[in-house]
C-alpha cells in the first residue's frame, strides 16, 4: 500500500522567484520519484504552465483564472481528487498565486475528504530580498502571514539586495515563532532539494485571522467572468482572429493576457525593450508582474519582469506565444498603448 503524497507549498509575493525555485528543484527531481506541480496563477494566460511545460518528467496541472484561496477552491478539491485517484503520484508541489494566504490553502487541504491521503511538508515562503522592508512587514498581515506560516524562508535574489538589509532580514526572520526550520539566502532560488524533505508541516489554528476570511469572501462577490469581451477597461486594438485576448479583475489586480498562434514570430530586441519600458515609461506605471513567452525564430524566450528587473533566457515550450500582465487597480496604465508597442513587436 503506497504512503500519503508528500505535498509542499511554494508561497509567496508576486515576483519573489518562486517559479524559478520550482524550475531549480525540478532538476534534481530524483529519477524513480513521480512528481507533480499544481501552479495556481492568478491571471488566465497561464504563463507558469507554459514555463514549466519543458519538464516532461514531472505531470503540470494548471489552475488559472482564479485564487484557490477564494474563488478557485472548487476547481482546486476537483483537480485534487482526479491527481490522487488517476495518477501515481509521491510528491506534490503545490505553487498558489502570488495573492494567496498559505494559512487558506492549509486549512483547505486539511478539510478535504482524502486529507489522510496527503502530507503536508515543508512550506516555503519565497522573498525579493531586494525589494521586501521590514516596515512593510510590520503593515501587511499577509507578509506576515507568509513568514508566520513557513517552514523555510527563502531571501531570494541576494545579487541584487543590500548587504545591509539583507542582514536586517535574516535577523528578522530568525526571531520569527515558530521558529523556522531554515532561513536561507539564494539567488535566483537556487536551493537543495532536501529542503522538501523529512519536515512535517505543524499548522497552528491561531494563524487563521477572520479578517483574511472577510477579505477573500470579499473578493468572490466581485470576481468576473473573464471571458465578458465588454470588461475591458479600454478599447483593444484589433491583433487578428489568431490571437486571444484574456481579461479579468479581482482582488484589485486587472490581468491582461494574450495567446498568440504559433504562426506568429516577434522580434526579441522589441520584446525586450517593451519589458524594459515596463520600469522606464511612466504610461506603464501599476504593473506588479509581467511574464511572457514568445516565439522569437527557431527557438522561444522567456521574459519575465518583476520590480524593476527584466531577464530573458531560451526556453523549450513550443505551443504559441503569450503575455500577461498584472496591473494594479486605479494607476494610470495606458493599456490601448501597450497593445499597440506589443503589435509592433510582431515580425511581418
Amino acid at each position: 500500500m503506497p504512503g500519503p503524497v508528500q505535498v509542499n507549498l511554494i508561497c509567496g509575493p508576486l515576483g519573489s522567484g518562486k517559479t524559478s525555485l520550482i524550475r531549480h528543484l525540478l532538476t534534481q527531481k530524483p529519477a524513480n520519484e513521480n512528481w507533480t506541480l499544481l501552479v495556481n496563477e492568478f491571471g488566465a494566460a497561464g504563463i507558469d504552465g507554459a514555463i514549466f511545460d519543458c519538464h516532461p518528467s514531472t505531470q503540470v496541472f494548471e489552475l488559472p483564472g482564479g485564487c484557490i484561496c477564494c474563488s478557485a477552491q472548487g476547481e482546486l478539491k476537483n483537480t485534487l481528487h482526479y491527481i490522487l485517484t488517476q495518477t501515481n503520484t509521491q510528491r506534490l508541489l503545490i505553487e498558489p498565486t502570488g495573492l494567496g494566504e498559505p494559512d487558506s490553502i492549509v486549512d483547505l487541504l486539511r478539510s478535504l475528504d482524502q486529507q489522510q491521503q496527503l502530507q503536508l511538508q515543508t512550506l516555503f515562503s519565497v522573498f525579493d530580498a531586494a525589494f521586501l522592508k521590514l516596515d512593510e512587514v510590520a503593515r501587511y498581515t499577509v507578509l506576515q502571514n507568509l513568514m508566520n506560516m513557513a517552514d523555510v524562508i527563502v531571501l531570494n535574489k541576494q545579487d541584487l539586495a543590500n548587504a545591509t538589509q539583507l542582514e536586517a532580514l535574516s535577523d528578522y526572520c530568525r526571531t520569527l515563532y515558530p521558529p523556522k526550520k531554515a532561513v536561507v539566502i539564494t539567488r535566483q532560488g537556487e536551493i537543495d532539494a532536501s529542503a522538501l524533505l523529512d519536515h512535517v508541516h505543524h499548522h497552528h489554528a491561531d494563524h487563521t485571522n477572520s479578517s483574511h476570511r472577510h477579505h477573500h469572501a470579499h473578493a468572490l462577490s466581485r470576481h468576473h467572468d473573464p471571458s465578458l469581451p465588454h470588461l475591458l477597461p479600454f478599447k483593444g486594438i484589433d491583433f487578428g482572429t489568431q490571437v486571444t485576448r484574456k481579461y479579468k479583475f479581482e482582488l484589485g489586480v486587472h490581468a491582461l493576457g494574450y495567446i498568440f498562434a504559433p504562426e506568429y514570430v516577434f522580434d526579441w530586441k522589441k520584446v525586450l525593450t517593451l519589458f524594459q519600458d515596463f520600469t522606464n515609461s511612466t504610461g506603464r506605471v501599476g504593473i506588479k508582474r509581467a511574464k511572457g513567452v514568445f516565439r522569437v525564430g527557431n527557438p522561444w524566450m522567456l521574459f519575465q519582469w518583476s520590480n524593476g528587473q527584466v531577464s530573458r533566457e531560451y526556453i523549450a515550450y513550443r505551443r504559441d506565444s503569450r503575455i500577461e500582465l498584472l496591473i494594479e487597480k486605479d494607476q494610470p496604465f495606458d493599456f490601448t498603448g501597450f497593445e499597440t508597442a506589443l503589435q509592433t513587436c510582431l515580425k511581418p
